[in-house]
């Protein structure tokens, strides 16, 4: 899904401000909450679908720029790769998720982005943890399985901006849920009546009447950990070591993330501070 290279650097692709409306009108917060964001971008998204409620937000961006918009929003944001950031299970109640959705990494090519967002995150949700997930039509089936075995009160709307249009995007929200026996297969076909055997057209919209409001539950503050290097710190490696391009495909790019890690580990390599601009 060839998508327009201006507005596609790591994958960013913003979601329609009349989008983040819409999905606010479907959350209710019933007191003071933590969310997050794993792709975070600018923060406007996550800004505006938390708009007026008791909330702290965190989030992670891949760029430094777009984290220091983000941070300057209120947002605590981890400025890195997100499948290196850690939270606490559990520790959050809103889970908002807009992946890279047309990029693989690394050692588990031929895997969408879609599912592995959504499997590294999940956790991080409480249980009656609301989750809002903006993905293309086509990749609803990918996450199914996870979806199915994890969430209740499942339900997937069509979104209509001219841009979401343009990519098929829908809007998945569920709550975190201990799914047992007959209730995943039910999920199950539910996710597939609609992504294997629907239509794309046929989906209700995504409207401030679409469902009733889903409750985000209470949540103490917590907190985002880092366990990995910063994304443009390796882009200043790469760009100085003679016989690399810039930028490098994303399973290269994590593989000599790993390398680095591993030299940092064995005491072969040595970094000095580094501060993100």
């Amino acid at each position: 899904m060839a998508r327009n290279a201006a507005r596609l650097k790591m994958g960013y692709y913003p979601l329609p401000v009349s989008e983040a409306v819409r999905l606010r009108a479907l959350l209710s917060f019933l007191s003071s909450v933590s969310v997050v964001d794993p792709c975070v971008g600018q923060g406007t998204a996550l800004e505006i679908i938390t708009q007026g409620a008791e909330v702290r937000r965190y989030g992670v961006e891949l760029d430094a720029e777009r984290a220091l918009i983000a941070q300057s929003k209120g947002i605590e944001t981890i400025q890195g790769n997100a499948f290196d950031a850690v939270a606490k299970p559990e520790s959050f109640s809103l889970l908002y998720l807009n992946p890279p959705y047309d990029s693989e990494i690394g050692q588990v090519a031929n895997s969408r982005m879609e599912r592995l967002f959504l499997d590294h995150t999940y956790r991080w949700l409480a249980m009656d943890g609301v989750l809002a997930m903006v993905i293309p039509f086509e990749r609803l089936t990918d996450c199914a399985g996870l979806l199915s075995s994890h969430f209740t009160v499942l339900n997937v709307f069509r979104m209509t901006d001219e841009e979401s249009v343009r990519f098929r995007q829908i809007a998945v929200l569920g709550v975190r849920s201990n799914v047992r026996g007959s209730a995943i297969d039910a999920n199950k076909r539910l996710l597939q009546r609609i992504g294997l055997y629907g239509s794309y057209q046929e989906l209700p919209e995504l409207a401030p009447d679409a469902c009733e409001p889903y409750r985000v539950p209470p949540s103490s503050e917590t907190a985002l950990s880092y366990r990995g290097l910063p994304y443009d710190l390796l882009e200043d490696l790469l760009t100085h070591s003679a016989g690399k391009k810039w930028p490098l495909p994303r399973r290269k790019f994590h593989k000599l993330q790993r390398e680095i890690q591993a030299a940092q580990e064995a005491g072969t390599l040595e970094l000095k501070p580094y501060q993100s601009i």
